[in-house]
């Protein structure tokens, strides 16, 4: 964790009647994630060597982990919250676990079963492309190309047991792209998460 002058970190205050009862887990988009108590004290790092961008902390104690993407990757294509792989961290540091994928992004989630949920960026058909409405074309855009979300569920052995694609449950005709927005992209998750019936 960096610190400044201007802008310090580690703990600024701390009522405990108003204060969550337990550790706090967060990544700084560097090369590692923390887990602190409520007194702001460390009581582990993960570290990985592409970085680590979201991370959640597994019953077992390991780390489930988006690394960061290479700077040349992620400034091809510009868009936020991209991911390289997705690992199991042990306390330790060791990968116990890997999936790479230049196009997953944003989160994950460990399921019951041992599989794991990702956000991926897919092409989206070109026949639906021209019936969304909505957005503008950003210069440089190709208004043939553009990106919608997919939910992948990855086994531990790595291949994907299910995938849901969002243009195949949304109506391009109301689902429209706000208009402030380019439209690389129709959809963009940022987290991800079971529901109580599957």
């Amino acid at each position: 964790v960096a610190r400044t002058e201007h802008h310090p970190t580690g703990l600024i205050h701390y009522n405990p009647r108003l204060s969550f009862r337990g550790y706090t887990l967060f990544t700084a988009q560097m090369n590692n994630a923390y887990l602190i108590d409520p007194k702001g004290r460390f009581v582990h790092r993960w570290q990985h060597e592409r970085g680590i961008t979201n991370a959640e902390l597994l019953p077992n104690g390991n780390l489930l982990a988006l690394t960061m993407p290479s700077p040349e990757v992620q400034g091809q294509r510009g868009l936020n919250g991209q991911a390289a792989a997705c690992v199991e961290l042990d306390w330790d540091n060791n990968i116990l676990w890997e999936y790479n994928d230049p196009w997953i992004h944003h989160d994950q989630k460990r399921l019951a079963n041992g599989n794991t949920l990702l956000l991926r960026w897919e092409p989206m058909p070109r026949r639906l492309i021209k019936r969304i409405s909505g957005g503008y074309n950003a210069t440089g855009d190709d208004p043939k190309h553009m990106l919608g979300d997919a939910v992948l569920e990855v086994t531990p052995e790595g291949s994907i047991a299910r995938k849901w694609r969002s243009w195949e449950h949304l109506d391009p005709e109301i689902d429209m792209i706000c208009p402030l927005d380019d439209r690389r992209e129709w959809t963009h998750a940022n987290s991800i998460d079971t529901a109580p019936n599957g």
